[in-house]
């Protein structure tokens, strides 16, 4: 006959234990959103206007209690997306909330900019066109729109929204015109992990690179970040002439010739060239 397994008093414990730690995780996870959903009502409030609110104004209008909206928009005015008059004691949107209104208005401008010009390209090539940004926040580059090619076996879009700056020709662009000072930090901080054999991981060879993309205002990649997929890009430029994006075009490594290249290369730094004259014009 089969032993059977018994039940001590311990088991019982751990499982209570177990839940007791699922319940208390549900419950931070609960509070958490709740604080955040919180924080974006008394936000919304200032959008509403008037532009200079105090607590008791903000308590009525979202419902909560004086205390709590006081804790909501202590934490929001630390942040710095609100600040305190002194002399009324009532709080108006601060420089975080200015910064990212202008941030979403570049990048809404850049892709109403980029999107015919990367329609055209990507008709005329039937190649992967990308147009990517670099995200200070995480050092890496981040696409914000892909078209996908006609020809079989096209790379796909999207299936990596974000990647390291050493490697791949869109993302090489964005650290290449990056300040040395922010290149070396990203080399520092965050490495030069190889993602294959054809990565670049050694810091002179990158600088050589980056010297290399500056020089002749284009980037090359084969391989470096995904086996078997070519790329070439270019910067694109605001009215000030600082490189805000970088736009490129994907393809398998079969139909990656250097000759083929070359030719790509050439038209990818016109298309971002006028993308640039695009983006320059829509900012008056």
């Amino acid at each position: 006959m089969g032993r059977t397994r018994s039940t001590g008093p311990g088991d019982g414990g751990s499982r209570r234990l177990r839940e007791f730690s699922t319940d208390r995780a549900a419950t931070a996870r609960r509070t958490t959103a709740q604080g955040v959903t919180r924080a974006l009502r008394v936000l919304e409030e200032f959008i509403k206007g008037p532009p200079y609110l105090g607590i008791t104004d903000i308590s009525g209008r979202v419902g909560l209690a004086p205390p709590v909206v006081q804790r909501i928009v202590n934490s929001l005015a630390t942040a710095g997306f609100l600040e305190r008059s002194d002399r009324t004691r009532k709080y108006s949107l601060g420089l975080k909330v200015i910064e990212l209104g202008a941030t979403a208005e570049t990048y809404n401008r850049l892709v109403a900019a980029s999107r015919p010009v990367m329609h055209q390209l990507n008709e005329r090539t039937g190649e992967v066109v990308l147009l990517a940004v670099l995200d200070r926040r995480t050092w890496r580059g981040a696409y914000l729109l892909a078209l996908e090619g006609r020809q079989s076996a096209s790379i796909r879009p999207g299936l990596q929204r974000q990647g390291y700056l050493h490697a791949s020709s869109t993302r090489k662009v964005l650290l290449a015109f990056a300040a040395d000072d922010e290149i070396r930090e990203v080399i520092n901080t965050h490495g030069l992990p190889r993602l294959t054999p054809r990565t670049i991981t050694d810091p002179r060879a990158l600088w050589t690179e980056v010297k290399l993309i500056r020089a002749k205002g284009f980037a090359v990649s084969r391989g470096e970040a995904t086996i078997g997929t070519s790329g070439v890009a270019a910067p694109i430029r605001d009215r000030e002439g600082t490189v805000i994006a970088g736009l490129g075009i994907s393809m398998p490594d079969t139909r990656g010739s250097d000759e083929r290249l070359a030719a790509l290369s050439e038209q990818i730094v016109a298309a971002a060239s006028e993308v640039t004259r695009r983006l320059q014009q829509s900012a008056g």
